[in-house]
């Protein structure tokens, strides 16, 4: 559940500064990129 509010999060603030273009959401530090996945699954982004 972590990862999905850090994902709507982010969403959001994105969207309150324009939405600028291009955008990069990157996940730094050791692991199995669980984090992303959720983050990205939240935001919509594995249509």
């Amino acid at each position: 559940m972590f990862g999905e509010l850090l994902g709507l999060w982010t969403l959001s603030a994105w969207v309150a500064n324009g939405a600028p273009e291009p955008a990069c959401l990157v996940e730094l530090g050791p692991g199995r990129g669980t984090l992303m996945a959720d983050m990205v699954r939240a935001i919509g982004g594995g249509r």
